[in-house]
């Protein structure tokens, strides 16, 4: 009986790496793939081992309609430079720091 092993997280950020280095040089090393793959686990995490949560601007956007990307950036930036130490970031943190440094106008806060 054959066991079939699914790929690990690792396995497939090499395969994606690979495939972009291939859009650009078809000869690319999938030795240098591993090398980068290796490099962006260590600085970042090991997706086989630990779990990131991700904020983007698009979830800034769902609590402030109003800002633009750049604002919405902002605001992620704030929030992580200023709160990751104490508490971890949450819709509250992001709306609170959102309205502090863009607050909304009296009108619009129906």
């Amino acid at each position: 009986m054959t066991k079939i092993t699914s790929p690990t997280k690792r396995e497939i950020l090499e395969q994606e790496i690979l495939s972009v280095f291939r859009t650009f040089d078809s000869n690319a090393s999938p030795l240098l793939v591993k090398e980068i793959a290796e490099c962006a686990i260590n600085f970042f995490y090991d997706p086989d081992k630990a779990i990131a949560i991700v904020w983007s601007i698009e979830d800034i956007n769902a609590i402030r309609e109003d800002l633009n990307d750049e604002q919405a950036f902002m605001v992620l930036e704030d929030a992580y430079n200023n709160y990751v130490e104490d508490s971890p970031i949450t819709w509250k943190v992001l709306k609170f720091v959102a309205d502090d440094l863009f607050p909304r106008e009296e009108a619009e806060e129906t």
